[in-house]
C-alpha cells in the first residue's frame, strides 16, 4: 500500500534510483567528488540498517537535478542548431 511509506522513504528510494541512473548513463558529466558521493552513498545505502539523514537525501537529489538540467539546456541547443 503506497500510503504506508512515509516522505523520507519515498526520497530515499528517489535518491537510489537517481544515484545509479546517475552513475550508470550519466557518468560522464560528473566530476570526481560527485561520483565518489554517489558511489559512497551507494555503497551505504547496500548495508540493511542505514537510513541516511535528509542533508544525505537531498545532495542526491539536488545533483540529480542539476544533471537533468545540464543535458535539457544541451538538448535545447542541438535543437536550436540544427533548425537554424
Amino acid at each position: 500500500d503506497p500510503s504506508r511509506f512515509t516522505q523520507q522513504e519515498i526520497n530515499h528510494l528517489r535518491a537510489k534510483i537517481i544515484t545509479h541512473e546517475l552513475l550508470t548513463r550519466h557518468r560522464h558529466l560528473l566530476d570526481a567528488l560527485q561520483i565518489e558521493l554517489l558511489e559512497g552513498f551507494k555503497a551505504r545505502a547496500k548495508e540493511p540498517k542505514y537510513r541516511p539523514t535528509d542533508r544525505e537525501i537531498f545532495q542526491i537529489l539536488n545533483l540529480g537535478k542539476k544533471v537533468h538540467r545540464r543535458i535539457y539546456r544541451d538538448r535545447k541547443k542541438v535543437q536550436a542548431l540544427r533548425t537554424a
